[in-house]
């Protein structure tokens, strides 16, 4: 920055320095990199949670209230101070009344129970894969790119990746914007677990529903270096698609050092 004449003037970063800067950021990323607790990421995903609990609650889990759960749930919401105070005509009256809306009450319950359970266990299996299985693997990221870009020489290639190659895609948003040439791109890496976002990876794989479901998602840090093999061309989105169905890959080498 420069000030002249009480004017402030940015100057623009050399080569060199906008490295160094990108190795500052990924090296404090680096040293604040922490495992979030399940409960966190639970947290994080209760809308989820709720439409899984709701889905659960009508499908396969649904209660029926007998008639101490209509009993103790007035009395633990302070609908009424004391069952034991009620004569018996007050309490059938009382479960007649509000039988339905505890049975709904005991049917969520169990359903989050369940949707809990589902995404504890989803969440301990990514935790472990990063931390005992995901090193030194393979992973995969499909990108596109105009037609008169060199594939070999895409640099920036994003931090979201995948560690089944058939899960990695390309995301067909904007379709209005390609152009029929534009070349589709699939990255083969090599993981390097020093650079896994672990709270993102865990975020990300604990998305059980929708169209982020079942990406199997590793997400490594902007600008972290990643040792890339090869990619793989196609030319447009149907060229893509009859690739996929066919198994016959346009393969290029690399084997050199791209940034996330």
């Amino acid at each position: 920055m420069l000030v002249h004449k009480n004017s402030v003037y940015r100057l623009a970063l050399t080569p060199q320095q906008k490295e160094k800067k990108k190795d500052y950021l990924l090296q404090q990323a680096v040293q604040t990199n922490r495992t979030p607790s399940f409960e966190e990421i639970a947290k994080e995903r209760q809308d989820l949670l709720d439409s899984m609990a709701d889905e659960y609650s009508e499908s396969f889990v649904s209660e029926e209230a007998d008639y101490d759960d209509v009993l103790d749930y007035l009395e633990a919401n302070g609908t009424i101070r004391d069952q034991h105070e009620l004569n018996d005509e007050e309490a059938d009256a009382l479960f007649d009344q509000y039988q339905e809306e505890v049975s709904k009450h005991l049917s969520l319950k169990a359903g989050m129970e369940y949707a809990l359970q589902e995404m504890e266990e989803v969440y301990d299996e990514s935790l472990w894969r990063i931390e005992n299985e995901l090193e030194g693997k393979d992973c995969w990221r499909v990108v596109t790119v105009k037609e008169n870009v060199d594939p070999t020489q895409v640099d920036g290639l994003g931090i979201f990746w995948s560690f089944e190659k058939d899960a990695a895609e390309a995301l067909w948003g904007g379709e209005h914007r390609r152009k029929p040439n534009d070349k589709t791109l699939r990255f083969r890496a090599k993981i390097d677990s020093r650079y896994i976002d672990k709270a993102g990876t865990l975020y990300a794989n604990t998305y059980l529903w929708g169209p982020e479901a079942d990406k199997h998602e590793v997400r490594f840090f902007r600008n972290a270096p990643i040792y890339v093999y090869d990619v793989e061309v196609s030319r447009n989105k149907e060229d893509w698609e009859n690739v996929l169905e066919s198994g016959q890959w346009k393969t290029t080498p690399i084997n050199d050092w791209r940034r996330c």
